[in-house]
């Protein structure tokens, strides 16, 4: 008799991508596939009786993650399975790369193609095209998460008929980072703590996660907390307990879940405490080599012995009290808890392994700062309440929203002075205060040296909280730029890029600065490294443009933005740039045809250009009346001289745009648009001399 052959460690997660693949066909669609990508013998087998038990097939995954190492394998040589869906375009999202999948949907890496912006997009699963009932569970995902605006939860940017698109952060997985092995104790309370906050809100909203565990935490590369994956919430009104596959993880499963009885907050705690003793051990407090003896130990056992910070203990066995009402009552209760070992020192009593069968005994707020002493090592540089306050703020600032108009700009700025009254000390606020001092001086035209030099002294004051902070000299240099000190601007443009190669708008600046100081070469390679490292975004696309512009290569300039006319709109700064390269063939009105629509919804940016070109194609009142308007905005300190001069340019009045660049330079409203193509004709008269020498330009 031959022996049977076994399932090797290397085909276990192609099992587990043909299950999801194969499980998604009809039934006489099947056979096919499993032929054309020949799939044969003992794993061919396994999926045959996965797909004939197919309402186990999540707890089998659970189980058989529990069962495979997850450390260092060899990788198979089989290649693996093309997903079809990849390339594909869904509602206006293209589909780049799979990341995952749940018990309702597959997770994917898109493309916004409207706002070009990344997004993570969930696909329903059903096993047939009909299957309504799947349909109402991902929307019951849909509108729990949606319902909930808070820092540690993931944004949802939009609901369709079968997807909802999220917000997509660069980090990996809490489940990811645990296969490294445990995590530091700080870390471990930290992350505790702000997905404590996260279940909160929801509780608050009456929502129930049902799901909590490390492959639904995201860890972004700022070191926020994100709690993923409202596939299984229940809404205090909605019935979503009766779908065929069990919601849940098993192992991360409270007894009142495995059971089926009702569920309550209390059910998310129970979750989290498991999650927080694997990530101060590295492995989970209920095992067993198969599911029934998991779901045992989960109903009769205390959690595996192991080394636990003596006062993370006590908060664990209360997390895991089998009978809810000896758990915490509520995530607040929890947080009150977990919030002294921030301003608490260590000393060198060890740790103390679990008791098993230990019964909890209550434990308050005043007990944890008693017991902090027997965490060897303990930090003191945990965040505090202060510093989670100030990362929510500095969060709801960052928001894409937000940087979309002048009003929201202004709220952004505000949002980033509060981070700072509430944490004194947390950098990137003071940098984000900075960035956005000079974006909303440049909206208004209200006090721009006055904000200007606020914004270098609150840079300067990131760099001192700390140096290593790219964010903090890019600000500097933001600052120190548009007040035209160009050497020094550089210089911290160039530290934030040795700090962080793609740290957001650098390369941008710098392409500004480049061109502003009659450096075109320079200009096109800093923009097409700014393209490189982020080839989706509209801005890089547009200052690659720019940068063909100022060398003279208007064919390839226009070329490049015809990649944009699918937006809608377009950035605003790619008119002025292809309005040029129509100037310079002297088609005068498709370059204001280029520059009305723009005017229309950005007028301080746009307008000047577009009374240029006006004047320039002969519509002389128009232009004159857009002058007029430009001169009493300035007047009333809403606008820039800069505007001014360059309507006059564009009638040729060279004395009158010398006299209004002069006023320009003492506003600093003068921009680097002075060194491009439409402004030849000033730059070759004599006068322009006396501005090279004030703003330190090379001839």
């Amino acid at each position: 008799m031959t022996e049977e052959r076994r399932i090797t460690p290397e085909e276990w997660s192609r099992l587990e991508a043909l299950w999801e693949t194969v499980s998604a066909l009809p039934p006489h669609e099947r056979e096919a596939f499993l032929a054309v990508h020949e799939i044969d013998g003992a794993l061919r087998d396994e999926l045959e009786s996965l797909l004939a038990r197919a309402d186990t097939a999540e707890v089998f995954f659970d189980r058989m993650q529990t069962l495979v190492p997850q450390g260092d394998q060899r990788r198979s040589s089989t290649p693996p399975l093309a997903d079809p869906m990849l390339g594909t375009t869904v509602a206006h999202y293209e589909i780049v790369e799979r990341l995952g999948q749940g018990g309702m949907g597959v997770v994917y890496r898109a493309v916004d193609l409207r706002l070009k912006r990344t997004v993570a997009l969930k696909l329903l699963r059903a096993r047939s095209n009909d299957d309504e009932r799947a349909k109402e569970r991902l929307l019951i995902e849909a509108r729990a998460a949606a319902a909930l605006d808070h820092p540690n939860i993931c944004t949802i940017y939009e609901v369709g008929e079968s997807f909802i698109a999220m917000g997509f952060y660069e980090g990996e997985t809490l489940a990811q980072l645990l296969r490294r092995g445990p995590l530091a104790p700080s870390l471990a309370l930290d992350y505790a703590s702000q997905i404590a906050r996260g279940l909160a809100a929801a509780h608050e909203r009456g929502i129930i996660h049902r799901d909590v565990k490390p492959g639904n935490i995201m860890i972004t590369a700022t070191g926020v907390v994100k709690l993923l994956d409202f596939g299984v919430a229940r809404m205090v009104d909605v019935d979503a307990s009766q779908e065929s596959v069990t919601p849940g993880t098993i192992v991360y499963m409270a007894p009142e879940q495995v059971t089926s009885r009702a569920v309550d907050p209390r059910t998310d705690l129970w979750a989290l405490g498991v999650v927080l003793y694997e990530m101060c051990t590295g492995a989970r407090p209920f095992g067993g080599d198969h599911a029934g003896a998991v779901l045992y130990a989960i109903l009769h056992d205390s959690p595996a012995p192991a080394e636990i910070p003596a006062h993370l203990e006590v908060v664990i066995q209360r997390l895991l009290a089998k009978d809810p009402e000896q758990r915490y009552p509520d995530a607040e209760v929890l947080l009150r808890d977990l919030a002294p070992a921030s301003s608490v020192t260590s000393s060198a009593r060890p740790a103390r392994r679990w008791r098993r069968h230990a019964a909890w005994s209550g434990v308050t707020a005043l007990g944890i700062v008693a017991l902090i002493a027997a965490w060897p090592g303990a930090p003191s540089s945990a965040p505090s309440d202060r510093r989670m306050a100030a990362q929510d703020l500095y969060d709801q600032g960052h928001r894409d929203v937000l940087f979309r108009t002048a009003s929201g700009r202004r709220q952004a700025r505000d949002l980033f002075r509060q981070a700072i009254q509430v944490d004194m000390t947390y950098a990137p606020a003071h940098a984000a205060l900075a960035h956005m001092l000079v974006m909303t001086a440049e909206d208004t035209g209200s006090s721009r040296r006055g904000a200007l030099v606020e914004a270098e002294q609150i840079a300067r004051r990131a760099i001192a909280l700390d140096s290593s902070h790219a964010d903090a000299h890019s600000a500097l240099g933001h600052a120190l730029f548009f007040d035209y000190q160009f050497a020094e601007a550089e210089e911290q443009f160039k530290r934030a890029v040795d700090l962080d190669p793609k740290q957001p708008y650098v390369r941008e600046f710098l392409v500004w600065l480049y061109v502003f100081s009659n450096r075109p070469g320079e200009a096109l390679a800093q923009a097409n490294q700014g393209l490189t490292d982020n080839p989706e975004s509209p801005t890089a696309i547009a200052e690659v443009a720019r940068a063909l512009l100022v060398n003279g290569r208007c064919d390839e300039a226009l070329e490049l933005l015809g990649r944009l006319t699918y937006l809608q709109p377009p950035p605003a700064r790619a008119a002025s740039i292809a309005a040029q390269c129509y100037a310079r063939r002297q088609m005068w009105q498709r370059a204001v045809d280029e520059l009305r629509p723009v005017a229309q919804r950005n007028p301080l940016q746009a307008e000047p250009w577009l009374g240029f070109m006006l004047a320039r194609a002969g519509q002389l009142d128009e232009a004159r009346q857009i002058k007029d308007e430009l001169i009493t905005l300035w007047r009333r300190d809403g606008g820039g001289a800069f505007g001014v001069a360059v309507v006059h340019a564009g009638f040729g009045d060279l004395d009158k745009a010398f006299e209004w660049l002069e006023k320009a330079i003492d506003d600093r409203s003068l921009r680097y648009n002075i060194m491009e193509p439409a402004f030849e004709e000033l730059r070759r008269d004599p006068r322009f001399d006396r501005l090279r020498r004030r703003l330190g330009i090379p001839r």
